[in-house]
Formats: structure tokens, sequence, C-alpha cells
């Protein structure tokens, strides 16, 4: 049996490792820097959103805070903004920071009465990120 707030804390000790190599690795890289710190900032949100998590037995109000939902949104959605750096273009903004505004508005309005509810938003939300991600590097990934 998987003891589940383990398995997010080590998910988030990993996400953190990957955001300091993607960290070392940028430092004087040029133009392939802008990608490596976008991924670590997304690795950022990632191993925190797991490190809430991994401590809501201990804390159940941080991790039903929606603030574990909210860096998870945000780190897909630089994720993508990564992917499409890494393929030559741009993600926009607007989008990028769409998932994460529309959870606070929700979040912040109470609609989100049960747990259900939140994964569906937020499942919706990185369904459309890891889509156009996807779609990015079919379009514009020139065989990567």
């Amino acid at each position: 049996m998987i003891h589940v707030p383990t398995a997010f804390f080590i998910f988030g000790a990993v996400a953190f490792l990957f955001a300091i190599k993607m960290a070392a690795d940028g430092i004087g890289r040029g133009e392939a820097s802008k990608v490596l710190i976008w991924w670590c900032v997304t690795f950022l949100c990632l191993a925190g959103a797991s490190l809430i998590m991994a401590l809501r037995p201990f804390d159940p109000v941080g991790g039903r805070s929606g603030l574990p939902s909210l860096l998870l949104l945000a780190g897909f959605g630089l994720a993508w903004r990564g992917v499409s750096t890494f393929a030559g273009t741009r993600a926009p903004w607007g989008l990028v920071v769409l998932g994460p505004l529309i959870w606070l508005a929700a979040w912040s309005q109470g609609v989100f009465a049960d747990d259900g509810h939140r994964l569906i938003l937020v499942s919706i939300v990185v369904i459309f990120y890891m889509t156009a991600s996807g779609w990015t590097l079919i379009t514009r990934g020139g065989g990567l």
C-alpha cells in the first residue's frame, strides 16, 4: 500500500532537486538559459504544491487552503511557457496565467464545497496546458 503523504513528499523533493539542476544548468547558457529558468520555476511550483500536500495530515487547513492547487496550475502553465520557449515561440501570458486566475476566482468565492469539484477544475486546466504543450511541440518543434 502506498502512503500518499510520503509519495507527495518524495515527488516534492525530486521536483525541488530538478529545479536546482535546471537553475544550475541555466547559468551562463545564453538563450538556452531562458528555457531552463522556466522549467526551474515550474519544478519549484510543483515541489511547493507536493510538499504542502505531504504535510496535509499534520496541517489539514494548509492542504485544503487552495495553495497547492494554485501552485500546481501555475507550474503547468509555466511548463507550457517553457515548452514554447524551447520550440522557439511564446505561449501567451494571458493563457499561461488564466488557469491559476480561474482557480483563485472560484476558490475565493467558495465554489468548491468538496474535493471532487476541485479535482475536476484542476484536471481540466492541466489537460489544457498539457495539450497546448503537446500541440506546440507538434506544430513548432521542428522534429524534436
